[in-house]
């Protein structure tokens, strides 16, 4: 039962993780690219590149 627990735990915790780093990168891509036609191309790209 501790396994479950511990797998459970690290899993989670690199979830978190991620999402916070998915945070950060959309922050600095705003910040870099700003709102506008280039920072749309950009996302629609990543979008299509995990597709």
């Amino acid at each position: 039962m501790a396994k479950l627990f511990r797998a459970s735990f690290i899993t989670s915790g690199a979830t978190f993780l991620s999402r916070i780093l998915g945070l950060i990168r959309d922050i600095f891509i705003a910040h870099l690219l700003g709102a506008g036609v280039s920072a749309d191309v950009f996302s629609l790209q990543i979008e299509f590149q995990t597709f």
